[in-house]
């Protein structure tokens, strides 16, 4: 009897292992629209893509998925809030790299997180 348990609990902890691994790899895009009075009407159809908590993680071979989707979505402005790399210092050529790319296409804007 306990062994359906054990075996039970050791499918349970494969499958949120692979669905932790499964987050980790995927670009997720989220949609939002703001409207608003507020908002000059020189705005309207401005798109945003805000990109955060990177952790120095790259999205096929010099970030080329991240770069795709990003170029299919067709943003105004780019914004990267923090924590894009992590605290070790080989990542930051990578980071360094995808940021030109998209610099030469797109305006950049970045705030920094606690690393």
């Amino acid at each position: 009897m306990y062994i359906y348990i054990i075996i039970g609990l050791i499918v349970l902890f494969i499958l949120f292992i692979l669905y932790e691994i499964y987050e980790l790899n995927t670009l997720s895009v989220s949609k939002y629209e703001i409207v608003s009075d507020k908002i000059s009407s020189e705005f309207n159809n401005f798109k945003i893509v805000h990109i955060s908590d990177l952790h120095s993680k790259q999205f096929g071979k010099n970030n080329i998925r991240l770069i795709n989707r990003i170029n299919f979505l067709k943003p105004d402005i780019i914004v990267f809030s923090g924590d894009i790399i992590d605290n070790k210092e080989k990542y930051f050529d990578d980071i360094i790299s995808l940021i030109k790319v998209l610099g030469f296409k797109y305006k950049i804007y970045y705030s920094f997180g606690n690393n």
